[in-house]
């Protein structure tokens, strides 16, 4: 602190460790100091205030008392505008008769003074600051509304809780100076010593039982302010929530409110030869490697073993199996189980690693569950290639045979049943009544049909019947017709030991259930029936032709005729028979 000037005004008046007491009354909004001061232009003073209790034997904790500023005022009987002259006199008087020294004591934030006290402090104003025409307002960018200062007491429009005439620094209670102006300290009423906080961080000033910024923890061990008690963490943690108790950070592979169970991963060692601690949990191997199937274990009370429980798609008491639906190899360090990608199908008709085929016998996509059955027909598909096309459908034909399901012949073709697939037509150009030289190639399949037809009904037993897993396979060489006539199986139908179509299994849904032919059949049958009839009326005419005794001019005729007819029965004997015999037979047996 500089020392006065010995010739200045202030040469007779020290203020060196001069101590002034001043009592402050709650009713009063402010209080001027009894003595006043005497302070030089341009020195250094520094001015310390002490609060005290008034009743220092009887202290009150709560106490407080809040300063909103210290000034500087003037002595008005001392300012220079009010001595001299009748018009600074009348100054004066009006001056203490309006009470605008105290007026402007008094005065609130953002509340005018009327006139003529305005006039007159703007005027003192003016005076101390030497008339002011060269002051600059210096306002603070950060701490300040605008640039712009009042032009007599040269006040800065400062933002939320900032003070000062520059608007320079945080008021008394806040801190955090910024360009959102300041912050309040907020310290706890209890475990703080005053409202004020530091301005740079805004630490409060703490009790000796409270911590924290605002002084509203417990010291750090405990929790539950202002009624601070210890930690309970099991001595696995230092710190705890100060609100909550729960503790903190809890060390040696625990967890919980108070660190009273292993972390996950990992399992209380509870063996007698150990000390009790929480081990990482093998599955197969630790959390840490990086090679763990499990979130968590526990100890089996029978084995003393660990228990591993498992992640989705592993099994086993240490997850080395993939569980159903997975495979893998996680027992090795690099292993693990992936899902098995069966395309979503499980049906009897798929096939496949990832069943994405159909199986043999069937066609389609497995993927999108469209498999269905090949329609190959069994006389004019190839008997080693009976599978159709897995994606198509399209069956494998004999020689000569056409169709999505090889049951056709090709044009000029016939004889489709003889297994070897369709032989040409043939037909002489002179003999033959078809202009295109096509013959009736549907005359053999439809003798086929009939015979397996009299397989399927005849009611003797068939050579051997095996039924496998709901299937009929049927293996028979040799059968006989509702005509007791031996029929060789192997010939009309192509069936032999040798050939896969042999023992092809027919479904048990199929058979024995016998379905009809069709028209083809029909007709042919019609055709036989009425050839037959005619034979047998003719040869009963024949008959009474000999009874009667006809001459011996018609014994050649009627020896011809028995001839024919032997003919005819061989025909119906045997049920095979060629559209040329037919026709060969027919035309013979035209009677005028």
């Amino acid at each position: 602190m500089d020392h006065p000037d010995p010739n200045g005004p202030c040469a007779n008046k020290p203020v060196d460790a001069e101590i002034i007491r001043q009592p402050l009354f709650a009713q009063s909004g402010s209080t001027p100091t009894p003595t006043p001061l005497c302070l030089e232009e341009g020195k250094r003073y520094e001015i310390k205030y002490l609060f005290d209790q008034y009743d220092t034997n009887n202290p009150d904790p709560k106490a407080n008392i809040l300063i909103d500023s210290i000034a500087l005022i003037p002595r008005t009987d001392e300012v220079d505008i009010f001595q001299g002259s009748p018009l600074a006199e009348t100054a004066a008087s009006e001056f203490e008769r309006n009470r605008c020294r105290e007026r402007f004591m008094m005065q609130r934030p953002n509340e005018e003074i009327m006139e003529p006290c305005k006039s007159l402090l703007n005027s003192i104003s003016y005076y101390v600051f030497n008339g002011g025409s060269n002051k600059q307002c210096e306002c603070d960018s950060t701490g300040s509304e605008s640039t712009l200062c009042d032009k007599y007491t040269g006040q800065c429009p400062c933002k939320k809780s900032v003070v000062g005439r520059k608007c320079d620094q945080c008021a008394p209670g806040t801190f955090d100076f910024g360009a959102d102006g300041c912050q309040p300290c907020f310290c706890h009423n209890i475990g703080s010593l005053d409202p004020f906080c530091r301005q740079s961080d805004g630490q409060c000033n703490c009790d000796e039982r409270a911590y924290g910024r605002r002084c509203n923890e417990c010291q750090p061990g405990y929790w539950n302010f202002p009624n601070c008690q210890p930690c309970e963490c099991n001595l696995h943690a230092d710190t705890c929530d100060s609100q909550t108790g729960e503790c903190i950070n809890c060390r040696d592979a625990t967890a919980g409110f108070h660190c009273e169970h292993c972390a996950p991963s990992y399992y209380l060692d509870l063996r007698a030869d150990v000390n009790k601690r929480c081990r990482e949990c093998p599955c197969p191997f630790s959390k840490a490697s990086g090679h763990s199937f499990a979130e968590s274990c526990y100890l089996d009370a029978s084995s003393g073993e660990p228990i591993c429980e498992c992640d989705v798609g592993y099994s086993g008491t240490r997850c080395k199996s993939c569980d159903d639906n997975y495979f893998g190899s996680p027992e090795l360090p690099t292993g693990s189980c992936i899902p098995c990608n069966c395309s979503n199908n499980w049906n009897f008709e798929d096939t496949g690693f990832e069943c994405e085929h159909c199986k043999p016998g069937f066609f389609g996509d497995a993927v999108n569950n469209t498999c269905q059955e090949c329609q190959c027909d069994i006389l004019g598909s190839d008997p080693d290639k009976f599978d159709c096309d897995r994606s198509t459908g399209l069956c494998n034909c004999l020689p000569n045979v056409i169709g999505d399901h090889c049951d056709r012949c090709e044009e000029d073709h016939w004889k489709i049943g003889s297994g070897e697939g369709c032989e040409s037509c043939d037909c002489d150009p002179f003999g033959s009544s078809s202009k295109n030289l096509q013959c009736i190639h549907w005359t053999m399949r439809m003798l086929n049909a009939f015979l397996v037809i009299v397989i399927l009904k005849d009611r003797n037993p068939i050579s051997a019947i095996m039924q496998q897993e709901n299937v009929f396979v049927w293996k028979a060489l040799v059968v006989r017709n509702a005509m007791n006539v031996p029929l060789d199986f192997s010939k009309r139908t192509h069936l032999s030991p040798e050939s896969p179509v042999h023992s092809r299994t027919i479904s048990y849904s199929d058979s024995p259930r016998c379905r009809e032919c069709g028209e083809c059949f029909t007709n042919w049958n019609r055709i036989l029936t009425d050839l037959s009839n005619k034979q047998k009326e003719k040869v009963a005419k024949a008959e009474m032709v000999k009874v009667t005794g006809v001459t011996g001019a018609y014994t050649r005729a009627f020896e011809d005729m028995e001839g024919k007819l032997g003919q005819v029965k061989d025909i119906l004997r045997s049920a095979s028979v060629s559209n040329d015999e037919l026709l060969g037979v027919s035309s013979r047996n035209r009677w005028n």
